[in-house]
């Protein structure tokens, strides 16, 4: 693992609350990977506007898009979630506590949302 990667994950870490075990396993387990794969992957637009898989209007949409990369996007989506549930359960705002393998659940179903656009399928 390189020194930026190293203090990228902790810059991650720095915000997660110490007892989110769930996130902070995600960051050190996943991300690494998210990120050598993904990097460079288009997630909202660019190279989707140019894709033959997608018909002409979907094309022009995706076109009409700011582009970040798929890590970003996963990554934009994952953390605000995860800490907006644990301001709930703090909050006291829901029927009971999420266990660590719903958040796990919760985390993979998140990264499996653009699963078309990674594998072109």
């Amino acid at each position: 693992m390189t020194e930026k990667t190293r203090f990228y994950l902790e810059f991650l870490k720095r915000p997660v609350d110490a007892a989110d075990e769930v996130t902070r396993s995600f960051i050190e387990h996943m991300v690494p990977a998210l990120m050598e794969q993904y990097a460079v992957k288009s997630a909202k637009g660019g190279e989707h506007s140019r894709d033959t898989q997608y018909d002409e209007e979907t094309r022009r949409k995706f076109a009409q898009k700011h582009d970040q990369s798929m890590v970003s996007h996963l990554l934009n989506g994952i953390f605000p979630s995860m800490r907006l549930l644990n301001l709930l359960e703090a909050e006291g705002m829901g029927p009971i506590p999420f266990s660590n393998v719903e958040r796990r659940v919760y985390i993979l179903a998140y990264l499996m949302h653009d699963v078309d656009k990674i594998a072109q399928i």
